[in-house]
């Protein structure tokens, strides 16, 4: 009986910890299975057609694709990790990183991370990068003209559920609406 956005939020709130997904093998084909099971929560949760794109799920919710979501969780753990004042911690993460490599988890995820945002190790926990990177990396590969149309599928979704109101006497039907959305959720590429 909540509205969207009311949704949207417990949502992030109840649904969104992924916890653990620090020290998920991000190579891993079950995550894919993980994020499509997600990705068909939030489709269903905004009322989207079953065949939506990914990308209009995402950005219609306000979020960032959660495989990149959880990428951004294994880069700030290796992060922190290698900014612990433990030695004993520092030194296991850089040996995993630069020696172990494929053998270790967090070498592993670390070169899975430099590979799929096409950054070099280092560059990829440097302070600045970590925490933001994999959210500014996604934002700075849409164009203006997607985030646009992201934002009218938004505001018809919410037309549609009486939440915004149209101010000119023409107002479109509800299978004009639902067309809106439809055509909008499936063409968003």
């Amino acid at each position: 009986m909540l509205d969207v956005l009311t949704k949207n939020s417990l949502f992030k709130v109840h649904c969104s910890s992924h916890y653990g997904s620090e020290l998920w093998n991000l190579t891993n084909n079950n995550i894919e299975d993980y994020c499509i099971a997600w990705r068909k929560s939030l489709r269903r949760l905004w009322s989207l057609p079953y065949n939506s794109s990914k990308l209009s799920t995402v950005l219609t919710s306000f979020t960032i694709p959660l495989f990149d979501e959880i990428c951004r969780r294994a880069t700030n753990f290796i992060h922190s990790c290698l900014h612990s004042d433990s030695l004993f911690i520092r030194s296991i993460v850089l040996h995993g990183i630069h020696v172990s490599r494929t053998y270790s988890p967090i070498g592993r995820n670390a070169a899975f991370c430099s590979l799929h945002y096409d950054t070099c190790i280092d560059n990829l926990f440097d302070t600045k990068l970590s925490s933001h990177y994999c959210f500014t990396r996604f934002k700075s590969e849409l164009c203006t003209d997607l985030l646009a149309r992201a934002n009218v599928l938004r505001e018809a979704i919410l037309i549609r559920d009486g939440m915004f109101e149209l101010s000119n006497a023409n107002h479109l039907s509800v299978n004009e609406l639902n067309y809106l959305i439809e055509s909008l959720a499936i063409d968003l590429n």
